[in-house]
């Protein structure tokens, strides 16, 4: 009986074990992101693309934190390199010793995110051929023609613009697009991206009407003041 208690024990233990060496980083070495940026608010073709490298380690506060190295393609903004940490899915980003985080795979269905996005759908896909945790979130803010939704990928990282803004790169008018990620030689394409399984009814996701109004950072205002510009429904405005 204790044999059996003992066999029951390690099984679990060798399950927990597997379980968490199955996880894929999302800042591993060498990996690259090829994001496409499209004007917010005109609609327009792609403006340019911004390549997001893994470059190296670097010690902050006895963390190991991973050199990211940003660079636009059009060479339109000066090439820049910033320091982002992972543990436990989670990623932060990291400035003058501050770890801040920029998104969390961990998320559940119903969790909420700065009081104002929400994760609707959560679900386990296959990209070329491995099993990863995809996660959707309702952001509440209009990225293009009324999509307000985003991807959260296990081993991929964000499929839009909450990535690359947090790097101040570009200006408040341009959204970023997922439309590459190269990790060891193996490319995720723009098509496979597209053809992930999220778990919600649509998958394409439709355009809604949102009413609210939000600074030009984001953040939702209860009460517009007038003569201040905000952004409803995707456009700018100055409220009256």
């Amino acid at each position: 009986m204790a044999n059996r208690k003992l066999l029951s024990f390690l099984f679990c233990m060798f399950a927990m074990v597997s379980t968490a060496q199955t996880y894929m980083p999302v800042l591993s070495e060498g990996k690259v992101w090829r994001y496409a940026t499209v004007n917010r608010y005109e609609r327009t073709d792609t403006t340019g693309y911004y390549n997001v490298t893994i470059s190296g380690d670097t010690i902050v506060n006895h963390f190991v934190c991973k050199k990211i190295l940003v660079q636009n393609e059009n060479g339109l903004y000066p090439c820049q390199t910033f320091v982002a940490y992972e543990d436990g899915g989670k990623v932060y980003k990291v400035k003058d010793n501050v770890f801040t985080l920029l998104f969390d795979i961990g998320l559940q269905k119903g969790d909420y995110i700065d009081n104002l996005a929400q994760v609707v759908a959560e679900n386990i896909t296959t990209i070329n051929g491995m099993r990863r945790r995809v996660i959707v979130i309702d952001s509440m803010v209009d990225h293009s023609g009324g999509e307000c939704y985003y991807l959260i990928i296990e081993g991929v990282g964000v499929s839009k613009d909450e990535f690359i803004p947090n790097f101040n790169l570009g200006n408040n008018d341009e959204f970023c697009t997922l439309v590459s990620c190269t990790d060891k030689g193996t490319i995720i394409s723009e098509e496979s991206l597209r053809n992930i399984e999220t778990g919600i009814k649509s998958p394409t996701f439709t355009n809604r009407k949102n009413d609210a109004y939000y600074d030009l950072n984001g953040i939702k205002i209860l009460i517009p003041q007038k003569g201040y510009l905000y952004i409803c429904n995707g456009k700018k405005i100055v409220f009256r």
